[in-house]
C-alpha cells in the first residue's frame, strides 16, 4: 500500500474531515463487526499456535512476532469500542480518534491480514504434526484436506485431534482418537462427499508414507504430497458420484466440489442489455452514469462510468479520492448517511431514478457524461440513442460539449 501510494501522503493521521466522512459513509462496516468475539478467538488462536511453534525455530518467531503486531492494533480498535460503550459516543465518533481505529481496523478483517494470519498458524502447526508419526501425518492431512474444501467444523475437529495426539498431555492418545471419530462422524452425518475423500487421502498418505524411506523423502514431505495429490492434482468431481453408490440419496453439496468459478458481472435484465449495447456501439472512453449500485458494469461494456457506491473503498488509499466521491455520489443522490456501509441501501435504490434532466446535465458538466443509462424512458429532453425492452440510453450534450 505504501508503494502504490508514493508520492501522495498516506490518509492515517492527517487527512481532513472530508476523508473521515467518506470512509464513515462507506466503510464503517470495518469497525462495527458483528464478528467480534470471532476476530477475537481468531487473534488468541494464532498467538497460541505462534508461541507454540516459538520454540522450534527462527522462523516462526516471525509467525509470533506478526500476530503479536495483529493483536496490538487490533487490542487498539477494541479499546476504543469498549470505551465508547462506556462513554456512550457512537462509532464514527470513535472512528475520528488519532490514529483512526477505522484505518487500523482494514487490515484486521477476516478476510484480509488476519484471515491469511490464522492459515499461516495452521499451516505452520500441520506441518509441525505431519513430522510426529505416521497415524497424526494421516489425521494433519485429512484436517488440511478437510480445511481446503471450506468444512471448518471437520476441520477443526482433526487439527484438534494432530494437536492433542502430538502434545505431551496424559491419555494424549485416547482424546486425539476420540475427536478424529467425532470429526469422521460429523462427515459421515453432513458431507458424505468429504468422508469419501478423507478415506482415499488416508490410503494415499500411508502408501507414500511406506514409500518415502526408499527415496530418501521424510514423512512430512510424503504426507503433504498426499494432500497436494488429492486436493490439488486430481479434479474432485468423483467424490460426489463415489459417495452417492456408497451412501444413495444423501449426497450434498455436490457443487462444492464440482461448481465450475465464475466472475459474474450480471446486474439483471437491464443490465446485461446496456452493457451489450455501450460495448458494441460507444467509443472506448466514453463515460456513462448507470445506476451506483451497478457495480460491474465497466467490466461489462468495457467503458468507464461516472461512479459506483462500491468505489469508495479506494479512499483507503488516496485522499482525494474522499472528495471526489463524495461529490460524484452527491451528484447522483446516493444517500451519504454515516454509516450506510459497503452496499448500496436498497431503500434509497429509487433516489437514482429520481435524477431529471438538469440534475443529470449538472452532474455531466462538474465530471465528464455521455452516456446515461435508465430503465424507463423517462428524460424527454435528453436525446435517446437506444430503446430497448429493459433499457434507455440518452446522450449528455452540455453546453460546452455543444461549443
Amino acid at each position: 500500500t505504501l508503494w502504490l501510494s508514493r508520492g501522495t501522503e498516506v490518509p492515517l493521521l492527517t487527512a481532513d474531515a472530508a476523508w473521515h466522512r467518506a470512509m464513515l459513509v462507506r466503510n464503517i462496516h470495518h469497525i462495527v463487526s458483528n464478528r467480534f468475539w470471532a476476530m477475537a478467538a481468531l487473534l488468541l488462536y494464532a498467538l497460541w499456535v505462534g508461541a507454540r511453534l516459538a520454540r522450534t525455530g527462527p522462523r516462526q518467531r516471525l509467525l509470533q512476532a506478526a500476530t503479536i503486531a495483529a493483536a496490538v492494533a487490533f487490542m487498539y480498535s477494541a479499546a476504543a469500542l469498549v470505551a465508547g460503550e462506556i462513554l456512550g459516543l457512537a462509532h464514527p465518533a470513535l472512528a475520528l480518534l488519532h490514529p483512526p481505529a477505522l484505518a487500523i481496523m482494514q487490515p484486521l478483517r477476516v478476510s484480509g491480514i488476519l484471515g491469511i494470519l490464522v492459515i499461516v498458524a495452521t499451516a505452520g502447526l500441520l506441518w509441525d504434526t505431519f513430522e510426529r508419526g505416521r497415524l497424526l501425518s494421516v489425521i494433519a492431512g485429512c484436517a488440511a484436506l478437510a480445511l481446503f474444501h471450506e468444512h471448518w467444523m471437520v476441520g477443526a475437529l482433526l487439527t484438534a485431534s494432530a494437536v492433542v495426539g502430538s502434545s505431551d498431555l496424559a491419555g494424549r492418545r485416547y482424546a486425539a482418537t476420540v475427536l478424529a471419530l467425532v470429526g469422521a462422524a460429523v462427515a459421515l452425518l453432513f458431507h458424505p462427499p468429504l468422508l469419501v475423500m478423507l478415506a482415499a487421502l488416508a490410503a494415499l498418505t500411508a502408501a507414500l508414507l511406506a514409500l518415502a524411506p526408499r527415496f530418501g523423502a521424510s514423512r512430512a514431505s510424503a504426507a503433504l504430497a498426499a494432500v497436494v495429490i488429492l486436493a490439488g492434482v486430481v479434479p474432485a468431481d468423483w467424490a460426489p458420484r463415489a459417495s452417492e453408490m456408497l451412501f444413495p440419496g444423501r449426497t450434498q453439496e455436490a457443487d462444492r466440489y464440482t461448481g465450475d468459478i465464475e466472475i459474474d458481472v450480471s446486474g439483471g435484465a437491464a443490465f446485461d442489455e446496456a452493457a451489450r449495447w455501450m460495448a458494441a456501439n460507444a467509443p472506448g472512453e466514453a463515460v456513462t452514469v448507470v445506476p451506483p449500485w451497478w457495480e460491474g458494469f465497466r467490466a461489462a461494456s468495457g467503458r468507464p462510468v461516472f461512479g459506483t457506491w462500491k468505489d469508495g473503498t479506494l479512499v483507503f488509499f488516496r485522499e482525494d479520492i474522499a472528495h471526489q466521491w463524495l461529490e460524484r455520489m452527491a451528484l447522483l443522490a446516493a444517500p451519504l448517511k454515516l454509516g450506510t456501509g459497503s452496499r448500496y441501501p436498497v431503500e434509497h435504490m429509487g433516489s437514482y431514478a429520481s435524477l431529471d434532466e438538469a440534475a443529470l446535465r449538472r452532474a455531466a458538466g462538474r465530471f465528464r457524461a455521455d452516456y446515461v443509462v435508465r430503465e424507463k424512458a423517462d428524460l424527454p429532453g435528453l436525446r435517446m440513442v437506444y430503446g430497448g425492452e429493459n433499457v434507455y440510453i440518452y446522450a449528455i450534450d452540455t453546453e460546452e460539449r455543444r461549443r
